[in-house]
């Protein structure tokens, strides 16, 4: 008999949702950190652009950071003793929609990186041909 999983075990195996996330975020960071370079100073349109970077590379490795530290924490309560669950409270309505409102968040978060993915394929692809090109 398969011994039943406590709710730290629980935090643990979901922990890897905003390490995910985090990650995703970090790059997106990193992407447009890389893309500065490129950008011309010398065009007045630019220096707006550089400074939204900035502004948003700061906010996004800070979220980043934030979401890795959730994960590290929902790691760190794998251990966690299990409490006492009143089995009626937590078969409510109010508990199964919020699940239900989990779930639908993750299936549009599938879907977006699904198609975002395709495009930013297709963009990758057309990028290391430049390289390739180029050198």
């Amino acid at each position: 008999m398969s011994e039943k999983q406590t709710c730290g075990q629980g935090l643990e195996a979901n922990a890897n949702l905003p390490a995910a996330m985090g990650h995703v975020l970090a790059s997106m960071a990193q992407n447009l950190d890389a893309h500065r370079p490129a950008l011309d100073t010398s065009d007045p349109a630019t220096l707006q652009e550089l400074i939204a970077y900035a502004a948003l590379i700061s906010q996004q490795q800070h979220t980043a950071d934030g979401l890795l530290t959730i994960a590290e924490n929902m790691t760190s309560y794998r251990d966690l003793p299990m409490g006492n669950h009143d089995m009626e409270l937590i078969s409510t309505p109010a508990v199964v929609e919020a699940f239900d409102a989990f779930l639908t968040a993750e299936h549009q978060l599938l879907e977006l990186l699904q198609l975002r993915i395709e495009r930013d394929q297709a963009m990758l692809e057309t990028l290391t041909a430049n390289v390739r090109r180029a050198g």
